[in-house]
């Protein structure tokens, strides 16, 4: 392993659940990781150990860039700046670590993990964020969840020419949005006792 300036002694390593080869998207300002999720070796800096930002980038599953992007949007710093490369401590790797657990438990966005990141000073605030995040997950959990048993509607059609031809179709596209949703709930109460609803055929207005 390369070492960095202030090395002392030996390393102590730490499991982390890390994101699996991450995409990185500074364009759209939000979670700047996304995808499955791997056990990584993040190395522990109590004996003063820094690491350049290329390793570190590798062992979170980033591009460097990704990690400049944090230092400018005020999430990161670098411990260190040597040999034309940033380095970073314990307190940096934690704090990568803190990104990546919200961005890939809670599907925060960077401006609400930068509001955590304050520490004490969003003492009051973090509680707020983390509930607003829940209802948000509540209400799109609530909206795919009527959208799949609406397109699970569609799937038992008697019909197999032509969607066109579909009597769940054709009331369908003349219901509300919220007309739609319901119909897909009672889909689903009535698929769960085996029973399937008749539809009635909204006129042609």
């Amino acid at each position: 392993m390369a070492a960095g300036p202030g090395r002392a002694g030996g390393v102590v390593v730490t499991a982390v659940i890390l994101p699996v080869e991450p995409k990185f998207n500074a364009s759209a300002g939000g979670a700047g990781l996304a995808g499955g999720v791997r056990e990584a070796a993040v190395e522990r800096t109590d004996t003063g150990e820094l690491v350049p930002i290329d390793k570190v980038a590798r062992r979170f599953g980033l591009a460097a860039s990704a990690l400049r992007y944090y230092e400018r949007r005020g999430l990161l710093e670098p411990a260190s700046r040597h040999g034309g490369r940033r380095w970073y401590g314990r307190t940096g790797l934690r704090r990568l670590a803190i990104i990546a657990f919200w961005q890939q438990s809670a599907l925060m966005s960077l401006d609400q993990i930068s509001t955590l990141l304050e520490g004490p000073s969003a003492a009051g605030q973090w509680k707020q964020i983390v509930g607003e995040r829940r209802q948000a997950l509540d209400q799109q959990i609530e909206q795919m969840t009527m959208a799949r048993d609406f397109l699970e509607l569609m799937l038992t059609c008697p019909r197999e020419h032509s969607v066109d031809d579909c009597p769940y179709f054709e009331q369908a596209i003349w219901q509300s949005h919220e007309q739609r949703l319901a119909a897909a709930k009672i889909h689903r109460e009535h698929h769960a006792t085996g029973r399937e609803p008749e539809p009635a055929i909204s006129e042609v207005p």
